[in-house]
């Protein structure tokens, strides 16, 4: 057996059989855009169960999108931002239809 081709399959192996590490920037982006999937999911949910009793609201104010940064941020938190910007957009969507709630 030629043994450089036996070491050739072991580290084959080897290679295969180690996880790719994600890096820490893609844990936590995949975190935040999980978390704006919960969030949208929820206002959702709560705004669809509760419309029988909510009174209409002229002044309401939805999905806050597009609010433009103050300064430029790097690309990385730039997207986060927005994702929390998301988040908070379905959280006030929420919280504006608990306050038009008849009970």
């Amino acid at each position: 057996m030629n043994p450089e081709m036996s070491y050739k399959n072991q580290v084959a192996q080897c290679e295969s059989a180690v996880p790719v590490r994600q890096t820490v920037a893609s844990e936590i982006l995949e975190l935040a855009e999980e978390i704006e999937r919960m969030a949208e999911d929820v206002a959702n949910r709560t705004l669809s169960r509760l419309q029988p009793v909510m009174r209409d609201d002229m002044n309401e104010k939805g999905l806050v999108e597009g609010d433009k940064p103050f300064r430029i941020y790097p690309e990385l938190f730039d997207v986060i931002r927005g994702r929390l910007t998301r988040i908070k957009g379905h959280l006030l969507a929420i919280d504006g239809g608990i306050d038009r709630l008849e009970l």
